[in-house]
């Protein structure tokens, strides 16, 4: 291809030129919203994690990331965020990625065989509701959650909301290892 057709075609695309600062401006975002525990036992990683939580400052990101990538139409844009918003009420969500050198430390859950997670908002403890693991990632969990790697698997938490949103955000990791927290301030 010459030049001339390479410019004329490259001026024809204007959202790919869009879309490296779109990415950007999400990629930012989801490192605001992101956070690392990284928990040590006996010289081995026993936890290493990435937790993104999942707040109405960061669902619009995210569902914007999620139009922008799928080229979603605006139903199915209102349809995903009349979900999102329905989740966000009734849930505090977690996204994250867990890595482990030690193979029995690779579960979450409830009972002295998993990593227990516990959450609060503003010191009020959310019971958990539902924590799965993503068997299979789609392209569109990697691209939306760049916390996961070949090293490490993806899960979801979520803790049945106790109070409205906007609240200082605790999420506790605790298991025969030991035990952190990640921390989102309001």
């Amino acid at each position: 291809m010459n030049r001339r057709a390479f410019l004329v075609a490259a001026l024809a695309l204007p959202s790919l030129a869009q879309a490296a600062p779109d990415r950007r401006e999400y990629l930012r975002a989801h490192r605001e919203w992101t956070r690392k525990l990284v928990l040590y036992w006996e010289g081995s990683t026993a936890l290493f994690v990435r937790v993104t939580l999942l707040e109405p400052g960061f669902r619009a990101f995210l569902a914007e990331e999620r139009r922008r990538l799928l080229g979603a139409d605006d139903a199915d844009h209102a349809a995903f965020l009349e979900r999102m918003a329905s989740d966000g009420e009734r849930f505090v969500e977690f996204v994250f990625s867990a890595d482990s050198g030690m193979r029995e430390a690779e579960r979450f859950g409830v009972g002295d065989d998993k990593w227990n997670l516990r959450c609060s908002v503003d010191g009020r403890p959310q019971p958990l509701a539902a924590i799965d693991r993503v068997r299979r990632p789609s392209p569109l969990h990697q691209t939306l959650y760049p916390q996961q790697n070949q090293w490490s698997e993806l899960w979801i938490a979520r803790f049945e909301r106790q109070a409205p949103g906007g609240g200082d955000v605790l999420l506790e990791f605790g298991g025969g290892f030991g035990n952190g927290a990640c921390r989102w301030e309001a």
